[in-house]
């Protein structure tokens, strides 16, 4: 991962921080739904008909075209207190789409301290395992020249094993960590994909 943090466009790649966004689109067209309460509507209406009665005109087929244009301009407030009520959803989904920036944020840096104790651990069990080795083999050179007895031998061997275990888990917590570090920067299914 890189040492800086990744800007708000690499975080708008995680789920949580789309669907804040939407909710906070939504609400946003919510307040423009309702000022459009205020507007006119315009309806017009066609009907048309057939039949075998003349009747008092005289045609078989006749036809009417309706227009009506209503206006609610007065509505007792409640427009108003619904605009009112729209913005303050606005506000929290906005509000809620930063708090959800803010724990991507802390959720990629825990996971990059994560990935630095990891890698630093790695390099020491790296370390252990050298010497561990060195020493088993020290240890296996003594024994058959007759210096060292069979007990530190099978010590030397476990001591090698068990350095060998601790870079095994060391590279384990490390990809462990990688992962959770993509998965905090919404890079995850792709990592995975690639796997």
């Amino acid at each position: 991962p890189e040492a800086e943090p990744p800007d708000d466009a690499t975080l708008g790649r995680r789920l949580d921080v789309q669907m804040m966004g939407k909710a906070a689109l939504m609400s946003e067209r919510a307040v423009t739904d309702i000022w459009m309460q205020f507007l006119p509507t315009l309806t017009a209406v066609w009907n048309g008909s057939a039949t075998s009665n003349t009747g008092f005109s005289g045609e078989n087929f006749s036809w009417r075209a309706m227009l009506s244009l209503e206006w609610n301009v007065f509505s007792g407030g409640i427009r108003f207190a619904q605009a009112d009520e729209a913005r303050s959803k606005v506000r929290e989904a906005r509000y809620n789409q930063d708090a959800a920036l803010l724990q991507a944020r802390a959720e990629v840096e825990s996971a990059r301290q994560a990935i630095l104790d990891a890698r630093r651990t790695l390099g020491s069990g790296e370390r252990l395992e050298a010497l561990a080795a060195r020493n088993r083999d020290l240890v296996r050179t003594q024994y058959e020249l007759g210096v060292a007895d069979q007990t530190l031998l099978l010590d030397s061997d476990r001591e090698h094993l068990n350095a060998r275990i601790q870079v095994i888990q060391a590279r384990l917590r490390l990809t462990l960590a990688t992962l959770s570090w993509s998965k905090s920067v919404g890079a995850f299914l792709e990592v995975v994909d690639r796997l």
